[in-house]
């Protein structure tokens, strides 16, 4: 295609670029298909924005990973019409609305695929593809973007992402390969410059990766700190300049202790976001403004003016690299995206041997098999198309209920998150056999924070239990020092009851041990209610899941029950559940917990 006139190239009033980033601009007004690889800091998105912008006669669909990427790239792009700025399921959903298909987070991706085979979703026309984040693309989303580009063959497509920043490790798909086949011909560009961090913490994170990072900001900081000097930084800090990330449950929970106990009034329920799930990948727009407690592999996409790194460890390290199936370079890009997310100043918490450039260079190797897993966790970080393999391995048959009313109860008191208070109380308020006092007695053997144990006295009502339950097992002291709110009410706890009444009396039979045999690995857990030789598992939530459904058939197998039940509370939809092939299931579930892709490699643990 001609190059375009000057006065037609994607230029952007009082913007500054760099060469790099204006061999971009200059590529796609020349109409060429481009793939950037772009690290970490390297202003790709104001070069997003440029295109995005520019030419206003042209249509442009850009692409994101996950929500939060997508709301932030919202308030970087803007709108216009013609154009739109979605994440993958964002995308999806109005054309199945539309199509008068009824789908879920988890299956829409596929059942709009189908739907567009079948004819029965039409999508428009649009002259740009963007693509940002594209290493995080899995088979799903691979095959919505497919569609797009059946729609428009001729559509200009730009590819951005980074690789080295992959850390989600959830498909089978070969991203770069499928890149490469989709762009066809195409322009391979890089930007280098990071102009976030400085030239040494730059270039050690290159070094690691095995590419070139050129830090470009002298004035970012990066040092180890004491948890003291940590404490001090962060009380001259506003909540939204600070993310802290680190391993759930260790010292980045004493050090969120610490700072909602001594600067309460900076530092608090409504200043202060803690994640307490492994699959969130969002804060919520209501945490804008405030500080941001995650994991390394929630850091993706956050940046803050001062990043505290806590875990930064050689024993976290080895920790994490020796879990079943876990890839040396996923671990590595998780841990070394973490040690990026500072824009001014990057302190990693001195808590024993730290993590250095040797050891993160050095591949590990990768385990295929443990001793034990936990039921509930086990699908975890999976693939997640041997995750859907397992899934069509179970019959599952809705059964009818005559209620299907809502139970309403408070889910949030500000930013602290009361779901797993609700989890615990349905159980200890109805069962006779699931008692509060007895958890707790038995959950202070193992506390996490000594300091606990001192706090927790006088416990009287259920609901303080619960919340002390809470705050022991996600050791945060926040849920017994910062919750004021009732997070279900008489008339709520009255409908739950009735519900439970339907089949089950107080006296049932609870948290039953479940043992399951993997081939290589024996997983364990605790069915919630086992009556007349069917295991309950009992949940309150907003929806049901494919890993819920996986779960309890799992529970009913292990105790050699006739089947499962998965039964929501909230809505009281109960789905029955059993195994197709329990033999042919049992090897999935190995395949996929152990994260195998060769079979012959799965073959030879036996």
């Amino acid at each position: 295609m001609p190059r375009k006139k000057k006065s037609e190239q994607l230029t952007l009033d009082a913007m500054c670029f760099s060469d790099e980033q204006q061999g971009v601009l200059d590529a796609v007004s020349e109409g060429r298909n481009v793939l950037v690889d772009a690290c970490i800091g390297s202003g790709k998105t104001t070069v997003l924005q440029e295109i995005f912008k520019s030419d206003v006669t042209k249509n442009v669909l850009y692409l994101t990973f996950n929500k939060l990427l997508k709301n932030e790239a919202k308030k970087r792009l803007g709108t216009r019409k013609g154009s739109t700025v979605t994440n993958y399921h964002g995308f999806v959903y109005p054309y199945l609305i539309r199509a008068n298909i009824k789908s879920d987070i988890e299956n829409c991706l596929t059942d709009f695929v189908s739907a567009y085979e079948e004819g029965k979703i039409y999508l428009p026309n649009w002259d740009i593809l963007l693509i940002d984040e594209y290493q995080d693309i899995n088979e799903n989303s691979a095959k919505v973007i497919e569609c797009v580009k059946k729609t428009n063959p001729s559509i200009q497509i730009v590819i951005v992402g980074d690789m080295a920043q992959k850390i989600y490790d959830a498909t089978t798909l070969d991203v770069s390969g499928w890149v490469d086949k989709f762009l066809d011909e195409y322009t391979f560009l890089q930007l280098s410059n990071c102009f976030r961090l400085s030239a040494d913490h730059a270039g050690m994170l290159g070094r690691i990766w095995g590419k070139e990072i050129n830090g470009k900001n002298s004035e970012c900081i990066v040092k180890t700190v004491s948890m003291d000097e940590a404490l001090e930084i962060a009380s001259e800090l506003k909540p939204v300049q600070l993310l802290c990330l680190g391993m759930r449950g260790g010292e980045l929970a004493t050090f969120q202790n610490l700072l909602e106990s001594e600067y309460p009034e900076i530092y608090n329920k409504k200043t202060l976001y803690s994640s307490i799930r492994d699959e969130e990948q969002s804060p919520g727009d209501n945490s804008a403004k405030a500080a941001i407690f995650t994991t390394y592999d929630s850091s993706k996409g956050m940046e803050r003016d001062v990043c505290m790194v806590f875990n930064f460890t050689a024993n976290y390290w080895g920790i994490r690299t020796e879990r079943a199936g876990v890839s040396y370079e996923i671990m590595r890009n998780i841990f070394c995206v973490a040690a990026s997310r500072g824009k001014k100043a990057v302190y990693f918490v001195d808590s024993g041997q730290m993590l250095n450039e040797e050891i993160l260079s050095t591949p590990t190797e990768i385990f295929l098999s443990r001793n034990n897993e936990y039921i509930d966790g086990m699908f975890d970080f999976k693939f997640k198309e041997q995750v859907d393999k397992c899934f069509k391995m179970l019959e599952i048959e809705e059964l009818e209920v005559s209620n299907r009313s809502l139970i309403e109860v408070t889910k949030k008191d500000c930013l602290i998150d009361l779901t797993p208070c609700i989890g615990y109380y349905q159980l200890i308020s109805y069962f006779v056999n699931f008692s509060a006092k007895t958890e707790w007695e038995s959950l202070q053997k193992n506390l996490i924070i000594d300091k606990l144990s001192k706090d927790f006295k006088g416990l009287k009502t259920a609901k303080q239990y619960v919340l002390a339950l809470t705050a022991a097992r996600l050791s945060q002291m926040r849920y017994v020092k910062q919750v004021s709110v009732d997070f279900m009410n008489e008339e709520a706890e009255a409908k739950l009851h009735g519900r439970f009444g339907e089949l089950f009396t107080p006296d049932e039979t609870v948290q039953v041990k479940c043992e399951l045999k993997c081939g290589t690995f024996t997983a364990t857990g605790l069915a919630d209610v086992v009556k007349d030789n069917v295991a309950y598992q009992l949940v309150f939530a907003d929806s049901l899941n494919n890993t819920q459904c996986l779960i309890t058939a799992c529970y009913a197998l292990g105790l050699g029950c006739d089947y499962g039940v998965l039964w929501n509370l909230k809505d009281n939809k109960r789905l029955k559940i059993s195994v197709k092939n329990s033999e042919d299931f049992l090897k999935q579930v190995e395949k996929t917990v152990c994260k195998v892709r060769d079979e012959k490699i799965l073959a030879s643990l036996a």
